[in-house]
């Protein structure tokens, strides 16, 4: 199966699964953050990348993408963060809240995701802390990045931003009133934390992942 089958296919059984949408202001922060880039480049962790910001076994040096390929990659990326970010955060969550957090998923990975003291303090019910756990991720390969620190700050105001307002034009305010570049950011004490050990993902979870594509975790034998 072709690349773009196989990720057309993977976001069709997705939603299948019943994976709760990103809304698109979420959508719109990543497009921003990500930008979209038609080849296979090198992360500033060194990682192999094509498309938004997608990674895994897939992207191999040199390759040419379509811009479709890249939109299919970024819908089963999206559905792969959202679906363990409401399979693990135990308390009710808003669009927006939920949203934010499934493009911090998308952008860090599932499993620091998991194992970061973010989730565990809202499992916690303290919402509060989230916007500041949000933006102690602000490193890529122990590098502090100016570009991670504003999309940080930029999914910290979609958690708190108004309810019922997930649209790709409030996605686009917040873009434009969060500035490219910050120099109040306090690199010293936002900085990027060390993941725990995440707990096992259960049989469900290890199936959605499968489906995504990026990132596969290995299915239980039989």
């Amino acid at each position: 199966m072709r690349p773009l089958q196989a990720a057309l296919v993977a976001a069709f059984l997705l939603e299948l699964l019943m994976v709760r949408p990103v809304n698109a202001a979420a959508v719109a922060i990543a497009d921003a953050s990500e930008g979209c880039v038609l080849h296979a480049y090198r992360d500033p962790a060194g990682i192999l990348t094509a498309g938004y910001g997608h990674t895994g076994p897939d992207v191999r040096a040199g390759m040419e993408i379509t811009r479709a390929q890249a939109d299919a990659w970024r819908a089963a990326d999206m559905a792969r963060a959202a679906a363990f970010v409401e399979a693990h955060v135990r308390l009710p969550l808003n669009d927006n809240q939920f949203s934010a957090l499934a493009e911090f998923t998308y952008n860090v990975g599932v499993g620091n995701f998991l194992g970061s003291t973010l989730l565990r303090r809202l499992n916690k019910g303290d919402f509060a802390s989230v916007p500041t756990q949000l933006l102690r991720w602000n490193k890529a390969g122990g590098k502090v990045l100016p570009g991670l620190m504003v999309r940080r700050q930029r999914e910290a105001a979609l958690f708190g931003g108004p309810v019922g307002d997930g649209s790709k034009q409030a996605g686009q305010s917040i873009i434009a009133s969060v500035p490219a570049a910050t120099d109040s950011f306090d690199a010293a004490t936002n900085s990027l934390e060390t993941p725990t050990k995440p707990q096992p993902p259960t049989l469900i979870e290890r199936i959605r992942a499968w489906l995504a594509g990026a990132d596969r975790l290995p299915l239980p034998a039989q």
